[in-house]
């Protein structure tokens, strides 16, 4: 993969057919989504596969020892809780986590910094990821309040159209990537993605000690799409900047969808093998072979 700071191709003649990058590979979808959306991803030679309302659903089974000792299990979301969960029962090397679930991940890292090591994590690739997901004073990097407030509103009333319309953002615009609503989540799930609605509204995870909170963290890669309409990639890269063991790559041409992005998978692969990414900000443009 060769590395370009102002566009160029994506070399893939260096990956390998086949190669795994390690034993377990866990992923997290984001609102709206099924696991489903991850399907195409293989980073481990296992690889394991939730969506936002199981990790709700997984949170009332705390089950293992690590996770009945968690000193801020009672702050945690019911979704970092189920992550927590899910991470002890199987006990990925990658974990891979995208829009919601990525802050979810963050969530649980900024509080439980240790209980994720002892997990035997080593590498997390969050796609899209932000501290806050609406913008706030000292944080322009989100959506203004006013247009979460009016999306909880529409999906109250309407939530297969709002999930429609919210797959057409998602796509920025991009109608030939719509597909992506082979994955939407059903109506058996609505009070749950209103529920996480409102965990978007409410949840600014900055603080004053982050970046020594991160300092002995697992290696972090943040990916971001430059057409994003969702999370500004900028959000992406001032997280880059308060962590020392992460590096920051930008898609060019890419949306919120990074799941489906061959790229931003072959990307999270070569990077998770050790290989390409050099620099702790490279931005990626032009055509990768992804078959």
């Amino acid at each position: 993969m060769r590395k370009a700071e102002e566009g160029g191709n994506l070399d893939s003649t260096n990956t390998i057919a086949n190669e795994v990058s390690c034993r377990k590979a866990c992923y997290i979808s984001g609102w709206g989504y099924s696991a489903g959306v991850f399907a195409d991803w293989s980073l481990g030679e296992e690889n394991c596969c939730f969506d936002l309302p199981e990790l709700s659903r997984t949170s009332s089974l705390r089950s293992g020892s690590g996770s009945l000792f968690l000193s801020s299990w009672a702050r945690l979301s019911p979704w970092a809780q189920g992550l927590a969960v899910v991470l002890e029962n199987e006990c990925p090397e990658v974990l891979v986590a995208w829009s919601m679930g990525a802050i979810v991940a963050l969530e649980l890292l900024l509080s439980e910094m240790e209980f994720l090591r002892n997990t035997g994590i080593s590498r997390l690739v969050l796609l899209a990821p932000t501290l806050s997901f609406v913008a706030r004073p000292g944080w322009d990097a989100g959506q203004n309040p006013s247009v979460l407030r009016a999306m909880l509103m529409s999906y109250r009333r309407k939530p297969q159209s709002t999930l429609r319309a919210f797959a057409l953002s998602c796509s920025a615009g991009r109608t030939d990537t719509v597909l992506a609503g082979d994955y939407l989540l059903g109506d058996t799930v609505a009070d749950a993605l209103a529920d996480q609605l409102d965990y978007l509204s409410a949840i600014d995870l900055r603080s004053g000690v982050f970046q020594a909170a991160l300092e002995s963290s697992p290696q972090l890669l943040l990916i971001h799409g430059d057409k994003d309409t969702i999370i500004p990639g900028k959000a992406s890269s001032e997280l880059g900047l308060l962590i020392s063991q992460s590096q920051f790559v930008e898609l060019e041409g890419e949306s919120h969808l990074l799941p489906l992005s061959c790229r931003a998978r072959q990307v999270a692969e070569n990077w998770c093998k050790g290989q390409g990414i050099l620099t702790s900000t490279v931005v990626f443009g032009g055509e990768v072979d992804c078959a």
